[in-house]
């Protein structure tokens, strides 16, 4: 004879660790430091022993064009709440992605207000450092009439002057 055993599942209510929303951070977490030497230190004290200008290593490697367009380009970041990082590690998985679309438009946004070029908007991108719902379009899609302009514009040329 064979028994059947049914069993219930849990339902969603029962346990408080489940529900939809977190409940905000205590304060003895948020004063939890790491104990030193931390990475930034270390890094700080090679640099202090290195006789290389970091600045001058930067422009060298970079352009000082393109660290004072990163640099622009940080500042309007980061006086936007919407990039603020420091709740991402509590939110739940519905709430990451409703932050990202809210990111992706946001930057967008700006895109707009501060009339960014392609190139700009790469770079508030990547300064975001985080995957938007956005980001393959951008990456792929954005990409192709570009990639179709320039390699019909150097066949014209090629042809005009081989002509």
């Amino acid at each position: 004879m064979r028994r059947v055993i049914s069993i219930e599942q849990p339902k969603l209510h029962q346990y408080p660790h489940q529900s939809a929303k977190m409940s905000p951070t205590p304060q003895w977490v948020k004063d939890l430091k790491p104990s030193p030497p931390q990475g930034t230190d270390l890094i700080q004290a090679e640099r202090n022993k290195s006789k290389i200008s970091v600045q001058k290593l930067s422009e060298f490697l970079f352009t000082k064009e393109v660290l004072e367009r990163q640099d622009r380009i940080l500042k309007i970041l980061q006086a936007e709440k919407v990039f603020d990082k420091s709740q991402n590690y509590f939110d739940g998985r519905v709430e990451r992605f409703k932050t990202s679309l809210a990111r992706a438009k946001r930057l967008r946004q700006l895109q707009v207000k501060h009339k960014w070029d392609r190139e700009e908007y790469v770079v508030a991108n990547e300064l975001i450092s985080e995957p938007t719902p956005y980001g393959l379009h951008a990456s792929m899609y954005l990409v192709c009439p570009y990639v179709h302009i320039h390699v019909r514009m150097n066949t014209d040329f090629i042809l005009d002057d081989t002509s």
